[in-house]
């Protein structure tokens, strides 16, 4: 008996303490929501170029995004060689690119094919067309 009054009177001390929390959280959205715009306008007070300082900001991760970002290309790669079969080509009369960063691509540029693929082109510097890719039949 003694320990269900000692229960139901902790439960009623709980129910009015979620009571009062309930009762006080409009006052204190409207605190939050002062205090809030009390820090903006401290902040522009305290560095009124700030939207200066944002733009440059933007500004350089603009430019340095266009030094570091990946280059894509607008036709199909192309890969040469077979380290398999032992072939090597030596590639001559590639530009690296006219924008920042393209150059980066020419040197970094990497693929191994897999041994099941022949790549054959076609096309010429007449028409500029063709890039015909094909698998092998042997496998």
């Amino acid at each position: 008996m003694e320990n269900a009054y000692k229960t139901e009177r902790q439960n009623y001390a709980d129910l009015a303490e979620l009571r009062n929390i309930l009762y006080d959280l409009p006052k204190k959205k409207e605190e939050v929501a002062r205090l809030k715009s009390n820090m903006e306008k401290l902040k522009t007070a305290a560095n009124p170029n700030q939207a200066k300082i944002d733009n440059a900001t933007k500004s350089y991760e603009t430019a340095k995004n266009e030094l570091v970002s990946t280059w894509k290309g607008t036709a199909g790669s192309v890969s040469v060689g077979n380290k398999i079969r032992g072939i090597t080509r030596q590639i001559t009369g590639i530009a690296a690119g006219t924008y920042r960063g393209q150059s980066a691509v020419a040197a970094g540029v990497r693929y191994t094919p897999k041994p099941n693929m022949v790549i054959s082109l076609s096309g010429s510097a007449d028409t500029n067309n063709g890039d015909c890719f094909k698998r092998s039949p042997l496998n």
